[in-house]
């Protein structure tokens, strides 16, 4: 198994294996469905949490994240149902991928650009100002640290 710590701290989650920074609760933050332009014109000019370097994530990225962490995601991140937006095109048409939590299982499908979706804005760890990762203490698996 690898070695994954996810700090949450300052409403963000911190997964230092992956080196990215996600929003906690960002249905708090964006409650409203947007276009997929309209979401990624408000992650370009996110100001959150001591980082200006917000984007939203691809396919991979995110269900890397939801792979990992399916049992943290309810309770600290995101209550169903939801409809993400990731920055992965589908190849030949004008879509996007989407994923989909029902609460138990999530799943990517596309979506044309101009249907509605929710946004969670991440970024790169070291674009990440006011964060400082332990790596002392990281542990087989994932040890999840709420500060």
């Amino acid at each position: 198994m690898e070695t994954s710590t996810l700090t949450i701290k300052n409403n963000t989650i911190v997964d230092s294996f992956a080196g990215l920074v996600w929003i906690r609760y960002p249905q708090r933050l964006f409650p409203q469905l947007l276009k997929y332009d309209q979401g990624s014109a408000v992650c370009k000019k996110l100001d959150y949490a001591g980082s200006t370097q917000w984007f939203i994530p691809t396919n991979d990225q995110l269900t890397k994240f939801f792979n990992s962490y399916k049992s943290i995601i309810t309770e600290h991140v995101f209550l169903p149902p939801c409809w993400l937006w990731t920055s992965t095109p589908r190849p030949f048409y004008q879509e996007q991928y989407i994923v989909t939590w029902n609460g138990e299982n999530f799943y990517p499908e596309s979506a044309t650009r101009i249907s509605h979706g929710n946004i969670w804005p991440v970024c790169s760890l070291k674009d990440f100002q006011t964060i400082k990762i332990d790596q002392e203490g990281a542990l087989k698996g994932v040890e999840l640290v709420v500060v």
